[in-house]
């Protein structure tokens, strides 16, 4: 029986399911046994916003000593420590980002080991904070997936980059999801580097979902945005194009954080928070256009670096794609509604409700980036060790 341990920032439970969420369920189902570690706790957490720090659902986890999911071949943990690495002052420290683990209560090392994962066939890093576990645990393969570039973040500082150039240089795979990130990231041996695409649990989407209750008031068209309200998107597209097109709703599902505030409260715009992973399908199915709308203008990095999964999201559902212009999202040659500038973002709105395309199409495109052909083709790819 095949083990992996994963060292993610994600923590299992988040509403938030990224794609190393769906490569531990994936593997899990699978037969592997799989351990999956996430980014600490600490007392500072307690002066947080709560709808960042998600420190209630994080804590419940912790107090558990871990707890169990896809029937007993997960064992998801977080770690509680004293102080945890961050870009303010002390914290940013080169120490604090190799030692944390040593202030955690209970050492980390020791529960890991407790569990049956002193000694795997896979490890798996998303997350630049872990690098002790190279030293602490036996692994036969160290898998890196850089799912973004971290020096475009507001968490970076020296130690953030040391950390990731240590991780590269140790680990035997490197995978990048566009060529952004791999732009950002120091090369070193260019053969440990691997494309790999974010994607979609396709059968997830692929039943027939109920009508949001909140829909019921909330005329069609809609034109939807699911995922979090952060700085990067380009809020002087979305807010023209509400104003510009009244007739559609604009309907925004995800975290509200403070970037939030910038979106201008039309009478056809609808922000509906945060929903449950598997209440997402009923949201984007009963929708009429899914949108991608980035600021390339202000942050031309981040956004270059981008390959976001709810693309997949929304041709699962069969929705035409709405997106802001970047090189990276141009090449892939994909169907989408491509806006170069703001002005011109409310127009492809128009264009993809007036005609919007073959959904089969979008469907087939989903279907063949689903997340299970993906993780199956990537670990049967990495060598006779890590064959499924």
């Amino acid at each position: 029986m095949k083990r992996i341990l994963m060292a993610c920032s994600q923590y299992w439970g988040s509403p938030l399911r990224v794609g190393s969420h769906q490569i531990a369920r994936i593997l899990a189902q699978d037969g592997w046994q799989v351990a999956y570690v996430s980014f600490p706790i600490s007392p500072a957490h307690l002066f947080g916003p709560r709808d960042q720090t998600r420190l209630k659902d994080r804590f419940a986890v912790y107090r558990a000593g871990g707890i169990h999911a896809e029937g007993g071949n997960l064992w998801a943990y977080v770690p509680g420590s004293v102080a945890v690495p961050a870009n303010k002052p002390l914290l940013k420290s080169g120490w604090v980002h190799k030692n944390w683990h040593r202030l955690a209560f209970p050492p980390i090392l020791d529960r890991i080991r407790q569990n049956g994962f002193g000694s795997v066939d896979v490890m798996y890093f998303d997350s630049v904070y872990f690098n002790f576990l190279l030293d602490g645990i036996g692994a036969r393969q160290v898998v890196y997936r850089a799912a973004d570039d971290p020096k475009l973040r507001d968490t970076y500082c020296p130690a953030v980059g040391r950390e990731q150039e240590a991780l590269v240089k140790a680990a035997d795979v490197v995978l990048y999801p566009s060529l952004g990130v791999k732009k950002g990231i120091d090369p070193g041996d260019p053969e440990k580097f691997r494309y790999f695409s974010n994607g979609v649990v396709f059968d997830d989407y692929a039943a027939q979902a109920e009508l949001p209750p909140e829909y019921a008031q909330i005329p069609r068209p809609r034109a939807v945005f699911a995922g979090a309200i952060v700085e990067w998107l380009d809020f002087q597209a979305l807010n023209q194009a509400a104003e510009a097109l009244p007739g559609v709703s604009f309907v925004y599902i995800g975290p509200l954080l403070p970037p939030a505030k910038k979106i201008a409260r039309h009478q056809n715009v609808f922000l509906l928070g945060e929903k449950g992973y598997h209440q997402l399908p009923g949201y984007l199915q009963h929708a009429d256009v899914g949108l991608m709308p980035f600021d390339m203008n202000k942050y031309p990095e981040l956004v270059g670096g981008l390959n976001p999964a709810k693309l997949y999201q929304y041709f699962a559902c069969g929705k035409p794609v709405v997106a802001s212009d970047w090189r990276e999202i141009r090449e892939m040659g994909l169907p989408l509604f491509l806006s170069r500038d703001p002005g011109h973002f409310a127009n492809s709105i128009k264009a993809a409700i007036a005609n919007p395309g073959d959904p089969e199409k979008y469907i087939r495109i989903a279907r063949a980036n689903d997340w299970g052909l993906k993780v199956r083709e990537l670990f049967q790819g990495l060598g006779q060790v890590l064959q499924v």
